[in-house]
């Protein structure tokens, strides 16, 4: 499996290819390949209405960002291993798993997937553009429809509803074992327009749902939330049009009013004050400080729930992600780097 390297990488070039619509740099059979990886947008969107075009084309080019990055690791692939690693994907966005699939590959093992959505194709079509630019990658990745059996070690995301049940199940192996974090944002009041629209993207992607998603922002004792909205414009119609999402929205407004909770929103994403990390979809928690060390102190108190803080400003002591690239995989990311850490251990 030398060579995976170097099909990741070109993998890489059909996914960016796929998600800009533009093939014609690419070789006759690599542009047939990509082409063939379009449709699987459409197909994304039909089985499941939170994978839209514009979220998926940002996955496809996410991931081709990330594969890129493989041109300059030639400490990679990990020898080979004879174990078997067991993948479980959470399955909340799009490619939601093909991080640790390509992690675990690069590690050396032979690689089974468990297929969270019987109907999802997104991931398999990806990974059958895989197999044609090199067939030998069928004898070290599978996907199980069923239960995964006979396997050594295990990548999984343990769901909040789920996790007594396969904490029980999964702790008996060694590997990466991921439970329910959220991601978080500060606001300084000193961002740029840029930054601040950086931010509302790291909120909006995926319409909030993955871990790597703003859940909650620390504001300044006496910023004007309103302040946010010119930034966040950009999303607006995405939100306001997408009928989950908005459904969501309304539903949210509607409990808190009868429930007298204070909030305010736009038009499209509540800001409630709750101190608490998890928020419902269309709803960011705020949480207000008076100064740096009481900033340090909330976060202080939250980072075991942590994903990450996203920041202008480095934090001590919790991963700080720059406005923008929350929702971006990198091998560089601490997520991936205690992967493969933790399952070549």
């Amino acid at each position: 499996m030398l060579q995976i390297r170097n099909d990741l990488i070109t993998l890489g070039k059909l996914l960016q290819a796929a998600g800009e619509y533009r093939f014609g740099h690419l070789n006759t059979v690599q542009q047939q390949y990509a082409q063939e990886l379009e449709p699987l947008i459409e197909l994304a969107w039909n089985e499941n209405h939170w994978f839209t075009e514009n979220n998926t084309r940002f996955a496809f080019l996410a991931y081709a960002q990330m594969l890129k990055e493989l041109e300059n690791r030639t400490d990679l692939p990990l020898e080979e291993k004879n174990e078997t690693l067991a993948v479980v994907p959470p399955a909340i966005a799009p490619l939601d798993g093909l991080k640790d699939i390509i992690i675990a590959l690069l590690s050396g093992y032979k690689v089974q997937v468990k297929q969270m959505l019987n109907k999802e194709k997104l991931i398999p079509g990806v990974i059958e553009s895989l197999y044609k630019i090199n067939p030998e990658i069928k004898n070290y990745l599978s996907f199980q429809e069923n239960q995964i059996s006979a396997f050594d070690r295990i990548i999984v995301t343990i769901p909040a509803d789920k996790t007594t049940q396969w904490e029980k199940y999964f702790s008996q192996y060694p590997g990466k074992i991921r439970h329910s974090s959220y991601g978080a944002g500060i606001i300084t009041g000193k961002e740029t327009l840029n930054q601040l629209e950086a931010i509302g993207n790291d909120i909006f992607r995926y319409f909030g749902k993955t871990p790597e998603n703003i859940y909650k922002l620390y504001l300044p004792k006496k910023f004007p939330v309103e302040m946010l909205n010119e930034p966040f414009e950009p999303f607006e119609l995405e939100m306001k049009y997408h009928t989950p999402y908005f459904n969501n929205f309304e539903y949210n407004k509607s409990i808190y009013l009868i429930n007298n909770n204070k909030n305010t929103d736009n038009g499209y994403v509540i800001f409630k004050e709750d101190p608490a990390l998890e928020s419902r979809i269309a709803v960011i928690h705020t949480e207000r400080y008076n100064d740096q060390k009481e900033l340090k102190q909330l976060i202080n108190r939250d980072k075991d729930n942590l994903t990450h803080i996203v920041s202008v400003q480095e934090q001590d002591d919790i991963t700080t992600v720059e406005p923008g690239n929350a929702v971006k995989p990198s091998f560089s990311d601490p997520d991936s780097i205690d992967t493969f850490n933790k399952i070549n251990s």
